[in-house]
């Protein structure tokens, strides 16, 4: 399979139907495998939480989740030829032109909950888990999966206290493949603690608010919107209380990364 090294992460460089094949099969595999999915903000939370970017940097695999790191590596390749006033002047041009012209140097995006949408539907033979989210929302993703093989779904907490108890349950599900949707870095974290404690196991994803978008509880933007990377104002429009989240994503991870891949100081 290619990869891609962005801002120092090594991420999958393949299509959906290429990684979710490639995720299934691992369910064969006798290794334990975490993937987690780095998007502007779990790198924001990278650059300011050494112990998780080491987890990130040490999980087995990484895919690109969001606009920002398809943006990210393009910038990162063809910004280091430019002198450092036309970095700054077009650092935020560019990121619309991206937007627009798709240029093939971009690595290949691959969201969480894309990956768990098409997993659950690829082979009804695989099992799987659902932790996290908010009472009764994992309930509704298996009513809108009928012919998944979901066998097992629990809220739960991140919390350490409760992690037996979890673990457990899962392990009596028999399941293969564990989504967890606690949110980052809660759920890297979670599943960093307890890979090594999971009988049938052998994939594990954080997948963010996955969950509430495949439930229906929260509205996904349409697909042209997704391609030319403005799911973001769709989420805005739907939900101003992300507003502070968003701008850290398009407004401060840009200028971040025009710092990380130059000598510019950060502020």
């Amino acid at each position: 399979m290619e990869t891609k090294t962005v801002l120092g992460v090594e991420f999958l460089d393949e299509g959906m139907p290429e990684a979710v094949a490639f995720v299934a099969g691992l369910v064969d595999k006798p290794n334990k495998t975490q993937i987690v999915t780095p998007n502007p903000e779990i790198f924001l939370i990278m650059w300011a939480m050494a112990d998780f970017k080491e987890l990130v940097l040490q999980a087995e695999l990484k895919l690109a989740d969001g606009f920002g790191i398809e943006w990210a590596s393009w910038f990162e390749q063809t910004a280091a030829k430019w002198p450092m006033w036309k970095r700054k002047l077009l650092v935020y041009p560019s990121v619309v032109w991206c937007a627009i012209k798709r240029p093939k140097a971009m690595v290949k995006r691959v969201t969480g909950t894309g990956l768990m949408e098409q997993l659950l539907v690829w082979n009804p033979d695989i099992s799987y888990f659902l932790l996290g989210a908010a009472p009764g929302v994992a309930e509704q993703v298996v009513k809108k999966f009928p012919y998944a093989n979901i066998v097992g779904t629990y809220a739960g907490n991140p919390a350490a206290q409760f992690e037996d108890d979890i673990v457990e349950q899962i392990n009596n599900s028999d399941a293969k493949v564990l989504f967890v949707a606690y949110g980052a870095p809660n759920q890297e974290f979670w599943i960093k603690r307890n890979l090594h404690k999971f009988k049938h196991v052998r994939v594990a994803v954080g997948v963010g608010g996955a969950f509430d978008y495949l439930a229906g509880e929260v509205a996904r933007a349409p697909l042209f919107w997704q391609k030319v990377g403005l799911e973001w104002f769709y989420r805005l429009f739907k939900q101003p209380s992300r507003l502070k989240r968003i701008l850290r994503a398009v407004v401060v991870f840009p200028w971040r990364v025009l710092a990380v891949t130059t000598t510019l100081d950060l502020p």
